[in-house]
């Protein structure tokens, strides 16, 4: 009967998560909106559908993959935000069943749906939009499962899936890149152990000793890993910076490193064979959606649009948006959770204390998630989250070191470290709350992959289910109504929305951008020929998807381009308005990366008769010089 009753739970669990996310999903595919980036995504996806190629006639913020896929629902399903939306909400599901996968590599049935209900809760609807990184988050997580089977199996051709998964991933942003840095230091930790096995099969027990070449090149690469991961953080070098995007791959090289001085010695030949039996299969995945994304350059001679190496590393392009993490003050919110990860490593009674402080942290709890709205409590439980990254580095490589978990076990902690790890840094340098969610749900599988590698008596289950409600239920009840700009800071209901009335987005949002976004769209409709172009600037590519106008300059946010905001870039644009013969130019005054420069709206005013304030936007029109034409796409 118990079997039976296992069984049942077994098939039962992994139906109910898929269903309850489903449900829960639904809530969000038309709820709230950050303007800017509905605005950027629709018109990259219509620019495509116009014959432009990102990186060739505009700047895409991101690798171009994510553009062709834009458009590609687009053209499919007609030019609808909600249809990327849907997108979005197909490739959450479709995610799904690998985040469980990887649980249930650690846990019973029921627990691994809850970790993976953590994950979703602190996830996508957070900020329900079609972003790019959302895409690098599934394809790691799809990729981690295909890699651990490759382990299980043997199978060369899932390392051919989980290296096709991150070429997509980095066709989509360059993020995609962290992936791999995962997937080679998960092969170098395999090569480790199959070499381990070999050894001892044969019988060598030779002490280290001369001819360690091997060991010198793998030493070699991860020295240059965790050089790059120094480098990663630049000029923006600080306590939480080091902390949060240095010490996780550390710990993790650093573990590699010391497991190497257990190796006896080895060749440079042996090594190379080890590590490229698992590498080739995997960068042949890779090259394959690559070679694709690049297909319609090389077609259209446009090899050197691509060429670019801040598409691929766009650290220069996105100093200027820098955006720090909590003060190191906050870090004091995550001592509860670090007290529990401590507790199997002290000599104590864990089981005792497990049942004492059980039902005064349930309390905690539940008096941490009934007052969410406040200022305090909220951040106390975001600072709580966000340093779980390193916590669970420095704790996992710990315990890997110990060498006391079984061989399997230990290399999918690893891996799932070396992908929450690098993941992380998907956070820097825009260290807003919402990029905590883009790997959030890698950091639940890496709290449970840890929690069961302590022997079963020492573990503090009823703590780590305290811990796992609290961020359950604060991520139901808190995180899913608060606006995406404000997560992690303070809660900000988007409670009170309505439909936005637009043909292109038939979202819901706030009376008040409502009445400001059919005001705009109705003055550029009524001062604008259908088909010609405008000027919104800064930081205003919504303009142009809502209002169904062409873009004439090849940026959406102008942060991105170098010379905007001095005098000569005003100038250029005057030139521009007199050249293309523009109709009308808006200013937004409220951007949210790039500044005013202090001459654009002096000039806008010398170009154009009349205007009128919009909400957070100034709309200029009937140019003083000459008759407006329409200027075609």
């Amino acid at each position: 009967m118990s079997r039976f009753v296992e069984r049942v739970r077994g098939r039962l669990a992994p139906i109910l998560l898929l269903a309850g996310s489903a449900a829960y999903l639904l809530l969000f595919v038309r709820h709230g909106w950050v303007p800017g980036d509905v605005g950027l995504l629709g018109q990259t996806a219509v620019r495509v559908l116009d014959g432009e190629l990102p990186h060739r006639e505009f700047i895409d913020m991101y690798t171009g993959g994510l553009a062709f896929l834009h458009a590609a629902v687009f053209r499919a399903f007609g030019v609808h935000s909600v249809g990327l939306r849907w997108l979005l909400f197909a490739a959450t599901l479709a995610a799904l069943p690998a985040f469980y996968l990887l649980a249930r590599r650690a846990a019973r049935p029921a627990v691994a749906a809850a970790a993976t209900a953590i994950g979703v809760s602190w996830g996508v609807p957070l900020y329900f939009e079609s972003m790019p990184s959302w895409y690098n988050l599934f394809l790691a997580g799809v990729g981690t499962e295909l890699l651990l089977r490759y382990r299980d199996r043997g199978r060369r051709r899932d390392l051919v899936a989980a290296g096709a998964c991150a070429g997509v991933s980095i066709v989509i942003k360059s993020a995609g890149l962290l992936f791999v840095a995962a997937a080679f230091l998960y092969f170098v930790l395999l090569e480790q152990d199959e070499l381990r096995e070999k050894l001892a099969a044969a019988g060598d027990r030779s002490p280290a000793g001369r001819g360690r070449r091997g060991s010198v090149l793998v030493a070699a690469g991860l020295a240059l890993f965790a050089l790059v991961v120094v480098r990663f953080i630049g000029q923006w070098w600080n306590v939480m910076n080091v902390l949060h995007f240095v010490v996780p791959g550390m710990a993790l090289s650093g573990l590699l490193l010391w497991r190497e001085t257990k190796l006896p010695p080895t060749s440079v030949g042996s090594r190379l064979v080890g590590l490229s039996n698992k590498a080739l299969p995997f960068l042949g995945g890779l090259a394959v959606p690559i070679a694709l994304f690049l297909l319609p350059y090389a077609l259209a001679g446009a090899w050197t649009a691509i060429a670019d190496p801040a598409i691929l590393f766009p650290s220069e392009r996105v100093e200027r948006a820098y955006y720090s993490l909590p003060n190191v003050k906050t870090l004091i919110c995550a001592l509860p959770v670090v007290a529990v990860f401590l507790l199997p490593w002290l000599k104590l009674d864990v089981r005792r204390w497990d049942r004492r402080l059980a039902v005064p942290g349930l309390v905690a709890a539940g008096l941490a998630v009934s007052f969410g709205a406040r200022r305090e409590v909220y951040q106390l439980v975001w600072f709580a989250a966000r340093p779980l990254v390193p916590l669970l580095a420095v704790c996992g490589a710990w315990t890997l070191a110990r060498g006391r978990l079984p061989q399997t076990r230990a290399q999918d902690l690893f891996l799932v470290l070396a992908a929450v790890s690098l993941g992380s840094l998907v956070q820097f340098p825009l260290s807003m709350g919402i990029y905590f969610a883009y790997v959030a749900p890698l950091v639940a599988l890496a709290y449970l992959h840890i929690a069961a590698g302590v022997p079963e008596h020492r573990v503090p289950w009823r703590l780590h289910g305290v811990v796992g409600l609290l961020f359950l239920a604060f991520g139901v009840i808190w995180n899913g109504i608060n606006h995406p700009i404000k997560q992690g800071a303070a809660v900000s209901p988007r409670v009170g929305l309505v439909p936005l009335g637009l043909e292109r987005a038939e979202l819901d949002v706030s009376p008040f951008e409502r009445d400001v976004y059919q005001t705009v769209v109705e003055l550029v409709g009524q001062h604008s020929p259908p088909g010609s172009c405008i000027l919104a600037t800064p930081d205003a590519p919504e303009i142009y998807y809502l209002a169904d106008r062409c873009n004439p300059t090849p940026t959406f946010t102008e942060i991105f381009d170098p010379d905007y905001g001095t005098t000569a870039a005003v100038e250029r644009m005057g030139e521009l308005i007199r050249q293309r013969r523009l109709p009308m130019a808006i200013v937004n005054r409220t951007p949210a990366f790039s500044t005013i420069p202090p001459e654009l709206i002096p000039m806008l005013g010398s170009r154009f008769a009349r205007r009128a304030e919009v909400g957070q936007f100034l709309v200029f029109w009937e140019p003083t010089e000459g008759t407006p034409a329409s200027t075609p796409r």
